[in-house]
């Protein structure tokens, strides 16, 4: 028996020892405006597997800021001077900022051509838009925000929005929920490359509690699981999908009934409204 259980393990050991173990460059796009979480989860997963050389490339030179301005960052190369790239990441922000960065045509055309070489292209949260406004999501199975929604259903009609999951694999296009998410998806694409002891380690190393390789949805794979959802309401500013608890307020305006993520959202609703008069 002790014989028999050695054997199990060590070939266990094997499979995982198996693992493709070549050098991969990992791109992380920032862009004015960037969540801070949804680039530096993955970048701290990445960053500690081996094998696997981070860096940040932007559209333009110079420092930028992320969300809410919180942070003051220098990437490393622009889309220029950019080395070659085998995993694309692409994290999200704010639709102001989205839409500014998407609009840039340059962004745009490198984010495609990246896509078409890569080995694995990822977004987090809404990070899946670039790709949207790119065209490469049409026919894939993808995932985002849960307030996005929405937002990315008319951005990508042709993609299919797998919702309550942490992550989402179509062939070459990895997709995860929100922010945190990320690293879901970056442990997940770690234990494909490298193997699942690599990413139990590393989700150890960064004290990860919460990972579960089973959280996700892979294409062709896994199952939907039909779920009773909860009604919804949209921000008619944002555009984002609201459950009951998102709801910072509601107000009637004359027949119309409107609800809001945020007071910031109701505040420009309603100076519309005045514009309007």
């Amino acid at each position: 028996m002790r014989i028999l259980t050695f054997f199990l393990i060590l070939n266990a050991f094997l499979l995982n020892a198996q693992k493709d173990t070549t050098k991969l460059n990992v791109a992380i796009f920032l862009y004015p405006g960037v969540e801070l979480l949804d680039f530096a989860g993955p970048l701290e997963v990445f960053a500690n597997t081996s094998n696997m050389r981070v860096f940040t490339v932007a559209a333009d030179t110079g420092r930028l800021y992320s969300m809410q301005k919180s942070m003051n960052i220098l990437p490393d190369y622009t889309i220029e001077t950019s080395p070659e790239v085998d995993i694309l990441v692409i994290p999200g922000a704010d639709g102001e900022s989205i839409l500014r960065s998407t609009s840039n045509p340059k962004t745009v055309n490198w984010i495609k051509k990246i896509h078409d070489k890569s080995i694995i292209a990822m977004s987090v949260c809404t990070g899946t838009l670039f790709y949207a406004k790119a065209g490469v999501l049409d026919n894939k199975n993808v995932t985002t925000h849960w307030g996005a929604t929405n937002i990315l259903h008319d951005a990508a009609p042709k993609s299919t929005i797998i919702e309550d999951v942490r992550f989402v694999l179509d062939g070459k296009m990895l997709t995860t929920a929100g922010v945190s998410a990320g690293i879901d998806g970056a442990l997940f694409l770690v234990s494909k490359l490298r193997g699942e002891i690599e990413a139990k380690r590393i989700a150890r190393s960064i004290e990860y509690d919460k990972w579960d390789p089973a959280a996700g949805f892979i294409t062709g794979k896994s199952k939907l699981e039909v779920r009773k959802k909860p009604k919804k309401v949209f921000d008619p500013i944002c555009r984002m999908s609201l459950i009951p608890e998102d709801v910072h307020s509601t107000k009637q305006y004359g027949k119309e009934v409107v609800s809001f993520c945020s007071a910031h959202c109701q505040a420009t609703y309603e100076a519309n409204l005045k514009s309007k008069k």
